[in-house]
This record gives structure tokens, sequence and C-alpha cells, in this order.
């Protein structure tokens, strides 16, 4: 059986150590899931060994012989291959070339002429039917409008495209509904059985155990518990944290007028789902959730209350008591102008960008003059131990949310737009969140959730929607079940 084995792995970064002397062992035909809260060293630790990164110290042998890895290419080469929580993806490329092309952008239109469709198309077919979560895609349709959950799975088949023989998935079930996560551990059976390691980066503890042959849990960086799945263990290793337990009666005090409205939105994208005859209002000093999946229009619905629809639409919004806007248009900068913060889905490259510095995400909307001192602040505020000269790309999902919620925040925005704000969190940064929530919905802020994780939110929202085939529906907190 072939391994890759870590031996004493340790990252260092200008003010601050991401792991320290990690040891692992990854074995063919096996699930190894990776635990640890929020910027315990998950991530980083997984783009060491798709080369990514390279270690501070430690060795890495796949195969009982030493390697080092230049590069996530030279990686591959060697076996491994990953699926990022966030992957890279080019809309303007057909569902089959993002596969093929591992979603390298495409320089010349020579590159695609060297491929075999032929032999391209039917390789992927079987890897559709063998391996399919409950999708019904279209490989010769551009990717344009693609959900999240189309995202992964492409993103899947890209990876399992390539053969490798170990394959690393970061959290890979944050965009699939209940039935697509069964399917998919399914398929991920059925992959071990024919001898590919798996290393899955997860916060999830119940699907770890179910699904698991080993955990390994990380701490602050630290290896503190490697073995089998046992419960008792594996939540031993984790940080104890506090539950919500009890539905909790929380009183709101809303403004007696929508501080945001939504009247008879329809929309039919040329890509992705439609939302038809949506209407809806945030009022000043509540949490307004919103749940659905992208396939039913969730994305459609972000891309227009954000200003970043291109396709045509009906409809009106209304901001406190101006004057109604038709819908179309709407721009980002009206949205702004309102006193709206966003946080996007796409927090990579709407909400930030992976080569700029932090400081200048944290202040983007400042001068140049006085970019690192807003900076600083809001640094503070989000409590991140983080170098304003840290480029965005080394931080984790989780920490680049709180660095732009706490950018947005900064200006004490009327309205406040967050997007699945549960993905990628940890259970104390998702309890620390809705802390943060309900301190922002109490200083009379409207609070908008759009997600299809929504974690407890639905015990401390005032008022609350299902988006089910483009259409909204009312609900109660009665009606909804604990996430």
């Amino acid at each position: 059986m072939k391994t890759i084995r870590l031996d004493n792995i340790s990252k260092y970064f200008a003010n601050k150590v991401v792991l320290k002397k990690v040891s692992l062992v990854l074995k063919q035909g096996t699930i190894h899931t990776l635990l640890g809260e929020n910027g315990a060293g998950k991530t980083t630790l997984a783009s060491i060994l798709c080369g990514k990164q390279k270690p501070s110290s430690g060795q890495i042998y796949v195969e009982n012989k030493l390697s080092s890895f230049s590069s996530p290419l030279d990686a591959l080469e060697k076996g491994i291959s990953i699926v990022h929580q966030r992957p890279v993806f080019v809309d303007n490329l057909t569902l089959w070339e993002n596969i093929v092309l591992g979603f390298e952008p495409v320089h010349s239109p020579k590159i695609l002429g060297l491929i075999n469709r032929k032999k391209a198309f039917k390789d992927i077919s079987l890897l559709l039917k063998k391996y399919n979560i409950g999708l019904n895609l279209d490989i010769t349709k551009k990717a344009y409008g693609l959900g999240a959950d189309g995202i992964f799975f492409i993103s899947f088949l890209a990876a399992l495209y390539q053969n490798p023989k170990f394959l690393l998935l970061d959290e890979p079930c944050a965009a699939l509904d209940e039935i697509q996560r069964k399917n998919f551990y399914s398929s991920l059976k059925k992959l071990t059985a024919n001898g590919l390691g798996i290393l899955i980066i997860t916060h999830n503890i119940s699907e770890a155990l179910e699904y698991s042959d080993l955990v390994s849990v990380l701490k602050k960086g630290e290896l503190v518990y490697h073995g089998i799945p046992e419960e008792k263990e594996v939540n031993k290793a984790l940080l104890p944290v506090s539950t919500f337990s009890e539905r909790k009666n929380i009183s709101f005090k809303t403004s007696k007028t929508p501080i945001f409205s939504v009247t008879d939105l329809f929309a039919r994208p040329k890509f992705g789902p439609a939302l038809f005859n949506l209407s809806f209002s945030v009022y000043g000093g509540e949490i307004c959730l919103i749940k659905g999946q992208q396939e039913s229009g969730m994305n459609t619905l972000e891309n227009i209350i954000t200003g970043m629809y291109d396709d045509k639409c009906q409809g009106v919004f209304s901001f406190g008591t101006e004057k109604p806007i038709a819908i179309q248009k709407i721009t980002p900068q009206i949205i702004r102008r309102f006193g709206t913060g966003i946080i996007p889905f796409n927090r990579v490259f709407r909400g930030s960008n992976p080569d700029l510095m932090v400081e200048e995400v944290a202040g983007i909307y400042e001068a140049p003059s006085e970019i690192k001192n807003v900076a600083e602040k809001i640094i503070a505020d989000a409590n991140i131990s983080i170098s304003l000269t840290e480029k965005a790309s080394n931080l984790s999902g989780g920490m680049l949310q709180r660095l732009i919620l706490a950018r947005e925040l900064f200006y004490n925005p009327k309205f406040l737009i967050l997007t699945e704000p549960f993905q990628g969190l940890d259970r104390v940064a998702s309890i620390s969140l809705i802390e943060k929530l309900l301190s922002v919905a109490k200083s009379g802020t409207g609070v908008l959730v759009l997600a299809a994780e929504c974690f407890s939110l639905p015990e401390y929202s005032s008022s609350m929607f299902s988006l089910v085939g483009g259409k909204l529906q009312t609900f109660c907190k009665e009606d909804v079940p604990l996430c």
C-alpha cells in the first residue's frame, strides 16, 4: 500500500506559527479526515501537500522516498490532486473544458485543438455516471451561472480526471444538500475501494465520525489527536464549546418602516435559476433569513440585491423612505450609497482579491494615506492575528470572512447583506458570528442572511423565508428544523 508521510512539518509566517511539527501518514484506500477550529492550520497543511506552499521545516515522503513539491503541477505528477474550498473556475469555457484543463486559463485557442475530444468526452462521461452526486449537468454548456454545488462537482471531476493516487478535499460538502452529501460519500467509498487515498478537511464532526477510516485533529497548529473515529476521543481533542440547546425568545426592536424592500421581483437569467414574483422587507433592528439552495435561485438573488446582475429583470427596490428604484438600474455603487455593507458568497474575488495584502483588503474604501491606519483598527476589531503586509491568499476561509465582516461593520451600515456566512466556520466561530449579528441588529442595523447552511440562526431570526424553485415561502421558528 502506497503512503504519504509527513515528518515534523512546520510552517511560519511573518508574525505567527501556523503548523508546529505535524507528523501524519496518509494511506491509499482510506478516507482520512482532518478536523480543527478555524485557523488551526488545516488548509495550510493541504496547501503544502498539494505544492501550493512550501513547509518552513520538516520532510515529506512519497512511497518512502524523500520528496518536495515546487508547484501544484509537481505534486500532481507525484500523484497528489486537490479540490480547493474556493475553486477557480473559467466561466466562458464549457464544463468539459474546465474539467480537462484543470481550470488553467486558456491563452491560445490552439490548446483546445490539441485535446482528443472523443476520448475526453468518453472519460468524463464514465466519471459522471460512476460518481454523480445527483446533479444533472450538460458538460457541453458554458460554466457561467453554475451553482456552488455544480462548481464543486465539476472541480471534483477535474481532480479525478487527473487519475491521482491521493485526493485532498477542502470543505467538500459546504455547498451540498443532505442527499448530495450522502451520494458524495458513497462515491468516496467507491474511490477508496479502488485504491485512492483521500484526505478530507472539514468542520463536520458527525460526517467525520460516520465516514472516516482515520481522524486527525489540529489545534493551534499542533496535532492533538490521530486515530480511529472514536466520538469521545475526537470531541475531547476539539475545543469544548457552549451550544444553543433551547429555543430562546429574542426581542427585536424593529423600525416601523422597512430599511430595505424588494417588490415584485422577476428574473430569468440566461444562465442559472429564475426568480418569480419575490417580495420581502428587512427592518432595522432585525435579522431576516432567506434559506435555500443555489439551484433554487440563491445566486441569482444575491447578484440582484448587490447590483451584480447583468440580465433583464423586473421589480423595484426601496431603501427606507427614499423613492423606489427600478431593480434594472441598481448598481453596487447605488447599493452602498444607501449605507449597505456586503459580505458576498465569493469572498475571494468579490469581497477581496488573493493578490492584495491584508491592509489593502481592510482599507479598500479609504484614500491611500488612510489605508494603514484604518486597516489596523479593522484588524484589531476582527481580533485576527495577521500582518498588514500578509497576502490575502494566506488567510483561511474563516479568517477572510472575519476580516471582510469587520471591514463592513467599521462603517456602521444601515443594512447588512451576508451570503452563506457559516460556510467554512467551525462551531466556535459560528456561535461568535451569531452573537455578532445579534449585536449588530440590536444597534438598529437591518441584517439579511442568504444561506443554505444556517447553523442555529433560525433561533434568532425575526423573519424567515425559504426560497424553493425561485419562489419565496414564509416560515415561523416552529416550522424550521435546527440546522
